[in-house]
């Protein structure tokens, strides 16, 4: 029986963007059953999300965020929120508010820098 090898789609959504998922995204693709009638069933499958809340000791402020499990650990082995958004490779934070806490960071440390 031959079986095709047909990639996972990662759709990435705009409710992505308002959260940190750590890399992770909506999963879409095919489940490996007997086809009936020569169509396979499609499959969709969403990160399990949790919303925290978290400080930022650079910006001094709370912010409530949708996160994974993923982003969680992540966030604990690099001891803190605020290292989490500075050191984590782009395309892992991969969200506009992930980005945006990065930039208004650096900006709020650069000042700080300049005030020296």
């Amino acid at each position: 029986t031959r079986v095709q090898n047909v990639p996972v789609t990662v759709v990435h959504t705009t409710q992505a963007d308002q959260g940190l998922w750590g890399g992770e995204g909506v999963l879409i693709g095919y489940e490996d059953f007997p086809v009936v009638d020569g169509y396979h069933r499609c499959f969709i499958s969403v990160p399990k999300l949790m919303k925290l809340l978290f400080y930022s000791e650079i910006l001094d402020k709370h912010y409530a965020v949708c996160v994974t499990r993923r982003t969680v650990e992540k966030i604990e082995q690099v001891d803190g929120f605020d290292h989490y958004i500075l050191k984590t490779p782009l395309k892992d934070l991969n969200s506009k508010f992930g980005f945006d806490l990065r930039r208004q960071m650096l900006h709020k440390l650069a000042n700080k820098d300049s005030e020296l």
